[in-house]
């Protein structure tokens, strides 16, 4: 897999971070769920769009 990311910015750097921002903030209610102790990316569960689309 080759990935390009890029942004409206015009900036890569840019579009690497919102990638790296969105695994953060979708994590949220799951680490709020979580009991309490230390937990790593491992213990999140895999964020997927399914559900997202309706079938056409």
């Amino acid at each position: 897999m080759d990935i390009c990311l890029s942004s409206r910015h015009g900036d890569h750097n840019h579009a690497g971070l919102v990638a790296t921002a969105m695994r953060i903030v979708n994590a949220i209610p799951a680490v709020v769920a979580a009991e309490p102790g230390i937990r790593t990316t491992l213990d999140l569960p895999l964020i997927t769009g399914e559900g997202r689309y309706a079938a056409a």
